[in-house]
């Protein structure tokens, strides 16, 4: 996956194109991503990597699942999402770690008491919803930060 980097909120057609590469088939669930968060790349980008886990258990995200939420209960959803179908060691950190402003890969492991190993790391780190600030210092997205 990429990393992170400042984005222009999406058009329709932008974030239809995003979607369908993430291979998100499901053109009205496609529009009501985009109705949803307005067209907001890290949470489209969220809603993408969390229906693309969710793919792979067999338990795609419907349209339903996204009718009659505010914005604000989608971005807490959304996140309860890519939180519950993380696996260890990244669940913890994923968990908690929203509630630091800045972490390193030494001082998460010292705070949270968990043993992310380089991979595990990358792993976390390049997710869409971690920015680096650089030198090693990074930051879980204010959106994130929150829920």
């Amino acid at each position: 996956m990429p990393c992170w980097e400042p984005l222009h909120e999406f058009t329709p057609d932008d974030c239809d194109r995003f979607l369908r590469d993430f291979v998100l088939s499901d053109a009205a669930l496609r529009r009501a991503t985009f109705d949803l968060f307005t067209g907001h790349p890290l949470t489209t980008r969220m809603m993408a990597e969390a229906y693309a886990d969710a793919l792979k258990r067999g338990q795609p995200i419907t349209r339903e699942a996204l009718a009659s939420v505010t914005l604000a209960q989608a971005q807490e959803w959304l996140y309860g999402q890519v939180i519950k179908y993380l696996t260890e060691p990244l669940k913890r950190p994923a968990k908690y770690g929203p509630l630091l402003r800045r972490f390193g890969h030494v001082g998460l492991n010292e705070i949270l008491q968990t043993e992310l190993g380089d991979a595990d790391f990358h792993l976390l780190v390049t997710r869409a919803f971690i920015k680096p600030l650089g030198g090693g210092v990074y930051t879980f997205h204010e959106v994130v930060r929150r829920v």
